[in-house]
């Protein structure tokens, strides 16, 4: 058993899935700007019962109604819709075939038929999720679901052929191009035999069933034969299956300039809802994020996102986009945008007994950028020791989420060293050019014992180049502190306990 599903108006619905809403209302017309001049290929209802018809120039239909919202076929639309279609196919049979442009066939073989009446029933509410309004036929052949799609009100059941035998033979126009190298040729073949087949007086598809095949292959050539064969169920062929693509995009293509962030938050938050669900449907997450927005004048901006705990919750990921354009300045009003998510897996760790984890990674993901919005992203990070031999040198870098290796204990043994950072001015006073008398702010003392003096210096070959002597001393009362002395100052760095 095969099914067929079918969009109806593919290029409308996909210029539609990124335009306003408000589109859908009004009259609506897509042209194709490959002919010249561009004439009128598909169309809304409302369009319809304005008057629009298949084949008018975009002038012919605006003199027809005035109220007409003419828009270009817009070629990242269909392709992104087309993708969604397969995604959607997959979550529910393993074997599918990209059929056509807003065409996809699935192999059903096996399931029974409760089965298949819900599978169609899930796919169906699956794709009206994702904004595409679709039909589906099933029948024991591909071309004979293909057809029922076609003259489907939701989901039509071909059990046998003659349930299609009072359909007009106007139906043979175009519905089964799959196995034919150039579409526009059969499409004319088609609608050549159906206009041979009313000049005889053939008005359904019954009546052109009852032809002999000889006849048919004299009378029509090998397009009509091939047309007779699949409409009887007589000819099948092997599905050219193919693999969805596993990069889960949306983008929108605004009406008018974009200059607030109101409007562009509202089409992210759709996209969102759109790729989260395909996330769902698939049992994946995304493990990060890329956006473009494009401009009226100028290259587009991009940013990649990228989710610490991988997650397909919406809330989060919006929550990451919104910190971001909190503080995004464009050059110019926006035009575009786009929204890729780079699925994966959902990763589990088992964590041992006495291990925690952040409770919530993406969270404090999202509440340290908006410091780093407040502060600038070089002064909010985890600090790592830089490579050099400088004191309390380091940098500071975005935090690793992944459980970080545990560090090997040292054999060592000695005083703990409380460093003061950052370290304290004193007055010491030497003798002998040894510290003998220790003077700071609310204490003074004099010194013992003292160790040193240690010099270290390094990047002698930059303007940041340094030189200290360290010493370590003992107090009369028994305290150990370190000093080191910078050019003529003192300094305390840090006390033993």
């Amino acid at each position: 058993m095969f099914a067929a599903v079918y969009i109806p108006g593919f290029y409308l619905q996909a210029a539609l899935r990124g335009g306003a809403p408000r589109l859908r209302e009004g009259p609506v017309a897509i042209v194709d700007e490959g002919e010249k001049p561009a004439r009128i290929v598909q169309f809304n209802r409302a369009a319809r019962l304005a008057g629009i018809r298949g084949g008018m120039t975009s002038s012919q239909g605006l003199a027809r109604c005035e109220a007409l919202e003419v828009r270009y076929r817009s070629r990242d639309q269909e392709r992104m819709a087309g993708a969604v279609l397969l995604q959607c196919a997959a979550c529910h049979s393993p074997c599918i075939e990209d059929t056509a442009e807003g065409v996809c066939t699935l192999d059903w073989k096996g399931l029974p038929p409760a089965a298949i009446e819900a599978a169609a029933r899930a796919l169906l509410g699956q794709l009206r999720g994702q904004e595409l309004i679709a039909k589906i036929g099933i029948a024991a052949t591909p071309g004979l679901a293909l057809l029922a799609a076609r003259n489907a009100r939701e989901i039509r059941r071909v059990g046998h052929v003659e349930e299609l035998n009072r359909l007009p033979v106007s139906v043979l126009a175009g519905w089964d191009q799959r196995e034919q190298k150039d579409p526009r040729g059969a499409l004319a073949a088609a609608r050549e035999l159906e206009g041979a087949l009313r000049r005889l007086g053939i008005r359904r598809l019954g009546e052109f069933c009852q032809l002999p095949a000889e006849g048919i292959a004299a009378r029509f050539g090998a397009e009509g034969l091939r047309c007779w064969r699949c409409v009887t169920g007589r000819s099948t062929r092997l599905l050219a299956l193919v693999t969805p693509p596993e990069v889960f995009e949306e983008g929108a293509e605004f009406e008018n300039e974009v200059e607030l962030l109101e409007p562009l938050l509202f089409m992210l938050r759709r996209c969102l809802d759109r790729i989260a669900g395909r996330l769902a449907a698939a049992c994946l997450v995304a493990a990060g994020l890329d956006l473009r927005i494009g401009f009226a004048a100028g290259p587009e901006a991009a940013r990649a996102f990228s989710v610490p705990a991988p997650t397909r919750d919406v809330e989060t990921l919006f929550g990451m986009l919104f910190t971001h354009l909190e503080g995004f300045q464009s050059p110019h009003p926006i035009r575009s945008l786009h929204l890729a998510a780079r699925p994966c897996k959902a990763h589990e760790e088992q964590l041992g007994l006495f291990e925690t984890s952040l409770r919530d990674p993406n969270r404090f993901h999202q509440t340290l950028a908006r410091l780093c919005a407040l502060v600038g992203a070089e002064r909010a990070g985890v600090p790592v020791k830089e490579n050099t031999l400088r004191p309390d040198a380091f940098r500071l870098q975005p935090p690793a989420f992944h459980s970080a290796v545990a560090p090997r204990k040292s054999a060592l043994r000695g005083l703990a060293l409380r460093r003061f950072r950052p370290p304290r001015p004193a007055h010491v006073f030497t003798v002998n050019e040894r510290p003998a008398s220790l003077v700071i702010e609310d204490f003074s003392a004099p010194l013992g014992e003292s160790a040193g003096p240690w010099i270290t210096s390094g990047e002698w070959w930059d303007r940041e180049a340094w030189e200290r002597a360290e010493w370590e001393v003992e107090s009369a009362d028994g305290r150990l502190y370190r000093l080191f002395q910078q050019g003529d100052a003192w300094y305390i760095d840090g006390i033993y306990d």
